[in-house]
Order: structure tokens, then C-alpha cells, then sequence
């Protein structure tokens, strides 16, 4: 709804400051309130870098890779302290973020109840500036850089899927004699990404379980690793990195050859957990962040 007040929450180890736009912030620790009164940057879409590559001897030009830069954020605005010692003490409060370590933090932006807020990983860009015109009062200013121009939810999303029973199906390696009977355990999952640009999930696969798989049943493409899992024993498999890792050593030579890493895309995404002989505790989890460009 329009006329809303924005919030600006940047928090930076245990530190963290609030501005808001449009309504009445929060005092921070000294009494002051910091009213943002513009921005530029965090919700303007960059400039991509592409490179051209032209055809030899033809028209036109091959497709070149195309990335896009970091945000630069520009906040400013004016702030009210109750007093001259608590204006300078707020001053001196906030010129220490992202200067003394931690040296990045998250920026959210959201309104009054966090419907739907959105995070960046920030660090200093540029200046602070204040400049106080009275004992109470000023302006300020404040550049902030985001090297990863990605904008997520501040909390991961989790879905679990637990195979209802153990099924037939063949672990490898055999045993024999071999008995043949149904497919593995399987179980379906919804993951709803709320934001407007695909995300990379983290799924983790607690054993007992055989070759543990996981599949879009949008497109098809799946990744499956090849190994067992004891009982509570987990398997982590980082779609964004990617990564396999199992109790802390690397397994990506696991993987299946026709294995095939997938984003969750705008909307739903359904994906299934499959194995074989699972055991009670056997499960998949899937965590990712709604994400926006």
C-alpha cells in the first residue's frame, strides 16, 4: 500500500542501525532516530557487462557470457537525537560499521510487519558523511557496496521429505542372490520461490539410505550420488557451488555421470526424494532463499 513506511535494517556482528522512510524509526541506543529520505542503488537494476563476439567474415556476433557488477547504494537522509552528547555518541556508533570487524553485513529492507523483506550483503562503498546544523539535529549520508548484486530473503526457506516406507529396488554394490521387485522410496516436495530470479538450493540427505537422488519434476534433470548412507549419516549437496560433501570430505566424484544440477525458478518447483532402501530415519532436505534481481 502506498504512503507504507520502508524500513533500513543494517546489522553488522552485534551492531545494527534502523532508518526508515516515510515513518517514525526506532531510537537506537542513544535516543537518536535516522529518517532516510533517499536512496538510489538497492533497487535499480545494473548495467550488464556484455562481451560481443563477432562472427568472422559474417553478420552478427556469437553470444558472449554476460555478468552483471556489484550494487553501489546511496542512503541519506537527516536524524533527531535528544541531546548533543547522544548525537555525537550516535555518530561515532554508527562510523564504526563495517570498518572494525565484521566488515560486511546485511542490509534488509522491509516494512513495518517484514512482509516480504529483501537482504543484500553489504560493505562500505564510500563515505559517511553527517554534518549536525544544531546541538540535536543533522544530516547524513552513507555509501554502501554490494558485491554480489543479488537481492535474497533474510531467512532460508526448509522443506523436508521423508520416504513413507521402505520399497524394493537394487543397491549397488550387489549382493546375490538378486531379488527384483518395485522402485525405491520417493516422496514429492514443494519449494516456492517467491522473488524473480532462479535460486540455487541446498539439499541434504540423511541415510539410511542407498544412492539417494533428487529430481525436478518440472524439467527432468536430476542428481544422484552414489553412495550409502548409514543411519543419521548426511549427505550435503550444494546446487550453487556445486558441491557434494559427505561428514565433511568431498564425494563429487559420486555423482552419476548423467547427473544434472537445476535452479528452483520463479514459482513453484516440485522435486522428489528417491532411493534405495531407506530406513526410518531417511530424509531430504531442501533449503533456499527466494531470490530477486
Amino acid at each position: 500500500m502506498a504512503g507504507e513506511p520502508t524500513f533500513w535494517t543494517l546489522t553488522a556482528g552485534d551492531r545494527q542501525w534502523v532508518g526508515a522512510a516515510g515513518g517514525t524509526p526506532p531510537p537506537d541506543q542513544y535516543g537518536t532516530r535516522w529518517y532516510v529520505e533517499s536512496e538510489s542503488g538497492f533497487r535499480d537494476g545494473e548495467e550488464p557487462d556484455v562481451e560481443i563476439l563477432r562472427k568472422p567474415g559474417a553478420d552478427g556476433s556469437w553470444e558472449g557470457p554476460i555478468t552483471y557488477p556489484g550494487k553501489l547504494i546511496q542512503l541519506s537522509g537527516w536524524f533527531e537525537a535528544p541531546n548533543q552528547e547522544a548525537m555525537y555518541a550516535s555518530m561515532e556508533y554508527l562510523r564504526g560499521y563495517l570498518v572494525r570487524e565484521p566488515r560486511r553485513g546485511d542490509l534488509v529492507v522491509g516494512d513495518l510487519n517484514n512482509t516480504r523483506p529483501k537482504m543484500l550483503r553489504v560493505r562500505r562503498g564510500g563515505p559517511l558523511v553527517f554534518s549536525p546544523f544544531n546541538e540535536r539535529m543533522g544530516e547524513w549520508s552513507m555509501s554502501l557496496l554490494a558485491p554480489n548484486p543479488t537481492i535474497r530473503s533474510p531467512q532460508a526457506k526448509t522443506v523436508f521429505a521423508d520416504p513413507p516406507s521402505q520399497a524394493g529396488g537394487m543397491a549397488f554394490p550387489l549382493a546375490f542372490p538378486v531379488g527384483f521387485s518395485a522402485l525405491g522410496a520417493s516422496d514429492l516436495v514443494d519449494c516456492n520461490n517467491l522473488g524473480d530470479k532462479p535460486t540455487s538450493p541446498v539439499v541434504t540427505f540423511r541415510g539410511p539410505c542407498v544412492n539417494p537422488r533428487v529430481t525436478h519434476t518440472g524439467t527432468g534433470r536430476f542428481v544422484q550420488v552414489n553412495i550409502e548412507l548409514f543411519d543419521m549419516e548426511e549427505l550435503v549437496v550444494d546446487f550453487g557451488a556445486p558441491s557434494v560433501s559427505y561428514v565433511g570430505a568431498n564425494r563429487f566424484n559420486a555423482l552419476t555421470s548423467d547427473s544434472r544440477f537445476f535452479t528452483l525458478t520463479e514459482g513453484n518447483n516440485r522435486l522428489r526424494f528417491s532411493c534405495q532402501a531407506p530406513g526410518a530415519n531417511a530424509r531430504m532436505q531442501v533449503t533456499f532463499y527466494d531470490t530477486w534481481s
